[in-house]
């Protein structure tokens, strides 16, 4: 447009001169161009395909650029940037007129995201926990809100009207094209900050601001520009604000880097001292395989068979008969002797010198430990919003070398820990943030020492002070697991408070520790639903959050809804009514959650509570509870019923999973086939490939004709028969994986006579786990129980109300109203035989 209406229109001064002295140098000068217009079309040609096909360039085609535009163009990438975009709209109501704070929505975006994903729970699979809302506008709006963003469209509309009179100022055709670039590229850098934050990234925040000095200076101002002069004492006074605002900044600037500068040298002192815990734990199992290995070879068992007496000379007999050699006995026996000698000198071996690791490392982890603490320190102490730091130091709050530390402490000042204001982890702490919970057991200790061992008040302070840091980094500083962790701690001071209730005799102490309970099982549920709040989804970019593997899931942590069902029944039965409510509550909040996933493409099983809360209805019916226990099963149904809806469709399109399954069996296939060709045994391709198909189509036949009903209901009374304190403890084992492994182990066997080379081995090892941990077989079993689940719910309510029902038609009113009067979980209040008989026989009619 500019070109169109006023560059072509201006007279190109230099061209006209140049024609008149010097016609050669212009032909030359023309020449040059077109060669350079020639040289940049063909560099961009290259450049589009060296990234398009697989070159060193692209690490061989792991990254193309037609992949970044499908990228950002597919619905998962715009829903992600419209989380990020409109979680600001979230923040701004809050502070419409000035806005959140610049620089805020690192911090508060994670709030506002899930204040969206609450309102709007479709986005809850764009999860992510963005620094920066990927568009400029809408985060000044939120940041600095109505007056910041009027300001930032008040200056774009001034620059406009600024180009679009100067632009027709300009005679020369050179500068109105030097001045119509600079245009562009502050067109450019305004459109580009709708999509992403150009203006964040020092390079881009130079560039533009060199672009919009240069276009409003001196030189694109000659007509009608103004000059002013400033002498005297308005020069000094300018001066000095401008040194003052340069000198405040690089101050700011450096204070900030070098704070980081210290947080990655003590995050690499805190990862040292994690590897070498890791380190420590090796060797404990090398330590524990080297002394079972001595005990095979004491008893002649495991892989030391051969070296039994009977073995031995059986053995050499049968090679010495192979050879046609005369058997020796003596010189046999003096051989397997020395070979046992030789094994026992390597596990002494081995065994001194793991042994001198392990005592090496206990100084090594001293030493990292006080790296990393006094550079986090000197990160926090120079920066105090450095929020990372404060993160870290809440995690080495609670190491095993400052709980010894603390132990000795609490004997010799009980006050100070307590209150803590004994060391750095609890002097950099505002009073704000000093809880100091067991302040109250400080004389108490001090009176009886002895309570020390058999209390461990060291580790439960340690977890206070963790706590306590970890709430103070939130004001800096917002990541999802300083929510789920502060959960954990508070899930873990309750069990320490019902410790200290249990053992301590003084009864002004219980009352104290009794307060402490309900305390902080308050301070657990609130953060149980502050963790779920901010991140109810997104376990497809983050799978321990919801992990496909029904194993991890309910063993492993690696489900967020099971995990928190589990510490709440830990701590408290779920027969009591606090328990419970979290419960229902992380249940409902995981099958809308679930559902709204699905409905985006992304597996949702919402299995995390409902086998606790299949269990609490049984354990009702134990206790002679039975109104709850109907309205449990009742609500169970209702509650998922919308999921059981969906996943049944999946799990009946038969047609799907068999096409799936049969891809996934040709990917085997081929992989199969490669390893066989690769290492010259192409010929087996004919046998050893369709026997591995076989088992492939056995194992499909063998999960889709399983009785999951059954073996769901089996894991439910093995369930209630423990106290829920265990529940947590019994996982789900997986049907496919077990039947897999044990397939892929017998094919294994059959095939180890065939001398494959070291890499084909290790080729075959990768494709038999990639069978095991078939991500769509385990999606199938995780339908496939859920289903099998909900309906073993239905036929258990629908026979427990049969039952009531017959069972109250020849029992008293009184009798039943004992436990019907009382209306529970929002129920109705029954005062007559009549209305519990009724009531029970439109549960029936609805739900039969």
């Amino acid at each position: 447009l500019a070109y169109f209406f006023f560059i072509r229109k201006r007279e190109d001064k230099a061209e006209a001169e140049l024609r008149k002295s010097a016609p050669s140098l212009l032909r030359k000068l023309k020449s040059l161009r077109r060669i350079s217009i020639a040289i940049f079309i063909l560099m961009s040609i290259i450049l589009i395909v060296l990234y398009n096909v697989p070159s060193p360039f692209n690490n061989f085609g792991a990254f193309t650029m037609t992949d970044r535009f499908s990228a950002m163009a597919s619905v998962s990438s715009r829903d992600e940037r419209y989380l990020s975009w409109f979680s600001t709209i979230y923040i701004w109501k809050n502070h419409k007129l000035l806005g959140q704070g610049i620089g805020t929505y690192q911090l508060y975006g994670l709030y506002g995201i899930g204040d969206l994903t609450a309102d709007k729970p479709i986005y809850s699979y764009g999860w992510n926990n963005f620094k920066r809302a990927h568009n400029d506008y809408f985060q000044v709006l939120s940041e600095t809100g109505i007056i910041g963003l009027a300001l930032i469209v008040v200056m774009l509309i001034l620059l406009v009207i600024y180009v679009v009179k100067n632009i027709q100022k300009l005679q020369e055709r050179d500068d109105t094209t030097l001045f119509s670039m600079l245009v562009l590229s502050g067109i450019v850098f305004a459109f580009q900050s709708f999509f992403s934050f150009p203006g964040h990234l020092l390079p881009n925040a130079l560039m533009a601001t060199f672009v919009l000095s240069a276009g409003l200076g001196k030189y694109f101002n000659k007509v009608d520009g103004k000059e002013y002069e400033i002498k005297g004492a308005k020069a000094v006074v300018l001066g000095l604000v401008l040194i003052s605002s340069v000198a405040g900044s690089t101050y700011l600037r450096w204070n900030h880097f070098i704070s980081e500068v210290y947080f990655r040298k003590g995050n690499v002192a805190f990862q040292t001292l994690a590897e070498l815990r890791n380190q420590l734990s090796q060797i404990d199992n090398y330590l524990n395989q080297l002394d079972q290995m001595e005990s095979d070879l004491n008893n002649f068992s495991g892989q030391f068979q051969i070296y039994s007496p009977e073995n031995w000379h059986k053995y050499k007999q049968s090679q010495a008969g192979k050879l046609g050699g005369l058997y020796n006995r003596a010189q046999a026996e003096s051989e397997r002797l020395q070979n046992i000698q030789n094994i026992r000198n390597q596990i002494t071996q081995n065994r001194r010198a793991l042994t001198a690791q392990k005592e090496a490392i206990p100084r090594e982890l001293t030493k990292y430990y006080e790296q990393a603490k006094s550079y986090f320190l000197k990160s926090v102490r120079l920066n105090h919003t450095y929020g990372k730091s404060y993160f870290y130091l809440a995690a080495l709050a609670s190491d095993p070398i400052r709980i010894a530390i603390l132990k000795d402490a609490l004997r010799n000042n009980p006050e100070a820990v307590l209150n803590q204001n004994y060391d750095e982890f609890q002097n950099i702490l505002p009073n704000k943030f000093k809880y100091a919970y067991f302040k109250d057991l400080a004389v108490y200790i001090k009176n009886n020492p002895s309570f020390i061992d058999k209390i461990d008040m060291a580790t439960a302070q340690a977890i206070v002070d963790s706590a306590c840091l970890y709430e103070f980094s939130l004001l800096t500083f917002t990541e999802r697991n300083t929510f789920k962790t502060l959960a954990v701690r508070y899930n873990s001071l309750y069990l320490i408070a019902k410790t200290l209730t249990d053992n301590i005799d003084d009864k002004e102490i219980n009352k104290k520790t009794l307060a402490l309970e309900s305390l902080f099982f308050n301070k657990f549920d609130t953060w149980v639903r502050k963790t779920l709040y901010i991140m109810p989804g997104g376990w497809n970019r983050f799978p321990d959050w919801k992990n496909l593997d029904i194993e991890l899931a309910t063993t492993g942590g690696q489900d967020i809804y099971r995990y928190f069902a589990g510490l709440t029944v830990q701590a408290l039965d779920p027969i009591n009514v606090e328990s419970r409510n979290l419960l229902v509550d992380i249940a409902k909040l995981e099958a809308k959650t679930c559902k709204y996933m699905e409905a985006k493409g992304v597996w949702g099983v919402p299995d995390g509570v409902l086998d606790y809360l299949h269990a609490l209805a049984r354990e009702y019916q134990v206790i002679s509870e039975y109104q709850e226990s109907v309205v449990t099963y009742s609500q169970l149904i209702e509650w998922y019923k919308e999921n059981y809806d969906l996943v049944s469709k999946k799990v009946n399109d038969r047609d799907y999973w068999e096409k799936s399954f049969d891809v996934f069996v040709e990917d085997m296939k081929n992989r199969l086939d490669t390893v066989l060709e690769e290492d010259e045994k192409g010929y087996l391709s004919n046998s050893l490939t369709p026997m591995f198909e076989e088992r492939l189509r056995r194992l499909y036949n063998s999960i889709t004709s399983t009785d999951f009903k059954n073996i769901e209901k089996e894991y439910i009374e093995e369930l209630v028969k423990y106290p829920p304190t265990f529940w947590m403890r019994i996982g789900k084992s997986s049907v496919w994986k077990t039947n897999a492994y044990n397939s892929m182990k017998d094919f294994e066997n059959q095939i180890q006579a065939l001398n494959f080379s070291d890499d084909a081995k290790k080729e075959l090892t990768s494709i038999l786990t990639a069978v095991i941990d078939s991500n769509l077989m385990k999606l199938y079993e995780r339908y496939a129980r859920f289903k099998a689940h909900y309906e073993l719910i239905k036929e258990e309510f629908l026979r427990t109300a049969e039952n009531l029902l017959s069972l109250y038609q020849q029992t008293a009113e009184e009798e039943i109203l004992k436990d019907w009067k009382e209306p529970l979980f929002a129920m109705p209040e029954f005062n007559s035989k009549a209305k519990v008989l009724k009531f029970l026989e439109e549960l029936l009619a609805k739900y039969k």
